[in-house]
């Protein structure tokens, strides 16, 4: 897929970036020459801003989020029900949240849940 269209799709200008060094790659492992200061490519770079950040859900987002979830006197119902509460109250990142096991998350009594992230963005090594 060329540059245009992943502009297009609407990735972000680092992720354009990644793209074009792979492309750049694969050309050098070729032998044939690629410019990425060619005024083409140049033009794509250049009409591309970088996106804001998305911003945190707050509680009137997370009602919402739990009135259109089945009833949580359903499975599925509870499930997602404590997904959503347990990542909202503990200001997890989707890919935290996706990484839990149910022995992560322990109650501590008149404290609240003690919850350990293997892996996040901020901790790489997974020291927890």
């Amino acid at each position: 897929m060329d540059a245009v269209r992943l502009a297009d799709r609407g990735l972000a200008v680092a992720s354009l970036c990644d793209h074009l060094a792979a492309i750049q790659a694969a050309h050098r492992l070729a032998g044939v020459a690629l410019d990425l200061r060619h005024p083409c490519l140049a033009m794509v770079l250049e009409g591309t801003r970088p996106r804001g950040k998305a911003t945190a859900a707050g509680p009137d987002v997370l009602r919402l989020m739990l009135a259109t979830r089945p009833s949580p006197a359903t499975p599925l119902g509870a499930r997602d029900r404590a997904l959503l509460l347990v990542g909202f109250g503990a200001a997890l990142r989707r890919s935290e949240l996706a990484g839990l096991s149910l022995g992560d998350v322990t109650p501590v009594l008149r404290r609240g849940l003690r919850v350990l992230v293997r892996r996040s963005k901020t901790d790489l090594r997974g020291a927890g």
